[in-house]
């Protein structure tokens, strides 16, 4: 789940919103992930693309497929953005 969007973020940029659920990342299923495999999915060089699966927060959305770009963060644990 996302807990917290960065303002300005690549993450907010690419649409995504807090409370909404990232089914899968780059084609990989988050179902049994640990946070920081995501987080290791999530990662890359700044600009580059990933495919993330979302579940909206509400239940009357539509999920689908969104590509975000990298930026040079990443979500960490508790939703607080690392500086790489």
């Amino acid at each position: 789940m996302i807990v917290s969007v960065v303002p300005d973020g690549p993450a907010e940029k690419a649409g995504l919103r807090d409370g909404e659920i990232l089914e899968a990342i780059g084609g990989f299923s988050t179902r049994d992930m640990s946070v920081g495999q995501a987080t290791m999915l999530l990662q890359g060089a700044s600009g580059t693309p990933v495919k993330v699966a979302v579940v909206p927060a509400r239940q009357d959305g539509a999920s689908g497929s969104k590509y975000q770009s990298r930026g040079d963060w990443a979500a960490a644990c508790c939703g607080r953005p690392r500086r790489r």
